[in-house]
C-alpha cells in the first residue's frame, strides 16, 4: 500500500504547534536519557540493592563485577534501543503534526514505528530479564544460579498500547488513501 502526502486541509492553530514541539523535543530528550539512565544504573548499582529492582528474585550474594554490569548494560541496551528507536520515529510525528502533516506518509509512519518499537520492546523484555538472570548467577555456586521468567501487567499493556497505535495507524494510512482517491474526483 503507498501513501501519497496530503496537504492539510487546516493549519494547526499556534498553540498547537506549541504543543507538538513541545511533545517532539520530550521525545528526544527522553530517547537520550534513557540509554545514560541504564548506563548510570548498571555502572553504580549495588547487588543489595539491585535484585528486587532490576531482576526480581535474583540472590544478594552474587558477584557483580565490571564484567557483568557491561554484559547488562548490553542485555538491557537491546530492548532500550528498540524503544528509543520508535521514540525518535515519534518525534518525527510531532514534527510533521506541527507543520501541518496530519495525514502525511512521514507523520503515519513515524507513529507506525513508535508503536514498533514499544511493542517489540515489550515483546522482548521478558526474554532479555531471563537472559540477564542466567548471565548475572551464571558463576554462582551450585543451586543458586537462577532464571527469572517476568511477564507483568506493565508488559501486557505496552503490548495493547502498541496493538491499539498500530490499529490507528492503519485506519490514519486508510483515510489519506481514501482522501487522495477523493481529491481525483474533484
Amino acid at each position: 500500500m503507498t501513501m501519497q502526502a496530503t496537504h492539510p486541509t487546516a493549519p494547526p492553530s499556534q498553540r498547537e504547534k506549541q504543543l507538538f514541539h513541545i511533545l517532539a523535543i520530550t521525545a528526544g530528550v527522553v530517547a537520550a536519557l534513557l540509554p545514560l539512565g541504564l548506563v548510570g544504573f548498571w555502572i553504580g548499582a549495588v547487588p543489595e540493592g539491585l535484585w528486587g529492582s532490576a531482576v526480581p528474585g535474583l540472590p544478594i550474594h552474587a558477584e557483580l563485577n565490571l564484567g557483568k554490569r557491561l554484559g547488562a548494560i548490553t542485555l538491557g541496551l537491546i530492548p532500550m534501543g528498540l524503544l528509543v528507536w520508535g521514540l525518535l520515529r515519534v518525534r518525527q510525528t510531532f514534527k510533521g503534526f506541527a507543520a501541518g502533516e496530519v495525514f502525511s506518509a512521514r507523520a503515519i509512519s513515524g507513529l507506525r514505528d513508535f508503536a514498533i518499537g514499544v511493542g517489540a520492546s515489550a515483546l522482548i523484555k521478558p526474554l532479555i530479564t531471563a537472559l540477564l538472570s542466567l548471565y548475572l548467577t551464571w558463576d554462582a555456586p551450585a543451586g543458586s544460579r537462577q532464571l527469572v521468567l517476568q511477564f507483568g501487567s506493565d508488559t501486557a499493556l505496552f503490548i495493547l498500547f502498541a496493538g491499539a497505535f498500530l490499529a490507528a495507524t492503519w485506519s490514519m494510512q486508510r483515510a489519506a488513501l481514501l482522501a487522495e482517491e477523493n481529491s481525483q474526483f474533484v
